[in-house]
């Protein structure tokens, strides 16, 4: 996914926010705007830490 795909799904998700108007909402957009750069990485290369991937590993061989 493009960094321009990324942007307009951030977009996508603050309309939607600001159109819930819910403190929970409103909390979680603030958390993502903190996170966002990092957000961003993860949709554009897919691209997580090894200690993630280790994690999501052993979650789907235990099943």
């Amino acid at each position: 996914m493009s960094p321009r795909t990324a942007k307009s799904r951030e977009d996508q998700l603050h309309k939607l926010v600001e159109k819930a108007a819910q403190p929970e909402t409103n909390r979680l957009w603030r958390t993502i705007c903190r996170w966002w750069k990092e957000i961003e990485v993860l949709i554009v290369t897919g691209a997580t830490t090894a200690k993630v991937e280790a994690s999501n590993t052993r979650s789907s061989t235990s099943k």
